[in-house]
């Protein structure tokens, strides 16, 4: 952490990407450029903000005993009747974005893979606004938890967002 910090790395950008797992200390070095380069784009605020929502979403459940881990994440294949069309597009957006990411995590190109899961935005913002996750039916609650748990899974291969402090700018 005292290394990435001292090449200009924030702390908690450091913390983050340290968090996502590993031993390889130049692959936590490119994880945290990453995160610090992406911190500089508009969308970064949103994204970081969905995932610590997600995030939370899911350690609730699990402590209520609605959520585990070893469940199956988003379904395979298409979506089927009675989904909610947010649901849908981002069950559709996770599936692109896991496909589209695989290849670039393999060559630890970690700001292309970013890049391309900031593009989650749209689809996220219309699921949180659409549906109530927590829904009554235990079936849609899983699968709504289970699409939550991908998004989270899928920004956790390079580094733990809800490390990340977002700043607000001082009271005028």
């Amino acid at each position: 952490k005292t290394i990435l910090e001292g090449r200009g790395i924030r702390y908690d950008e450091a913390a983050a990407a340290l968090a996502a797992g590993g031993s390889r200390p130049l692959d936590a070095l490119r994880r945290a450029e990453a995160v610090h380069a992406l911190r500089t784009l508009p969308d970064f605020e949103p994204v970081t903000t969905a995932y610590k929502r997600a995030a939370n979403i899911l350690a609730q459940a699990r402590q209520k005993g609605l959520w585990d881990d070893s469940v199956l994440r988003t379904p395979v294949g298409p979506p089927s009747e009675g989904w909610d069309p947010a649901e849908q597009t981002l069950a559709e957006a996770l599936q692109a974005a896991r496909e589209a990411t695989a290849s670039l995590l393999d060559a630890r190109d970690y700001p292309a893979a970013l890049r391309r899961l900031v593009a989650l935005r749209g689809p996220v913002d219309g699921f949180f606004t659409a549906v109530m996750v927590m829904a009554e039916d235990p079936a849609v609650r899983g699968r709504r938890l289970g699409l939550l748990s991908t998004l989270v899974s899928l920004f956790h291969q390079i580094a733990d967002f809800s490390k990340i402090v977002i700043d607000t700018p001082p009271a005028k």
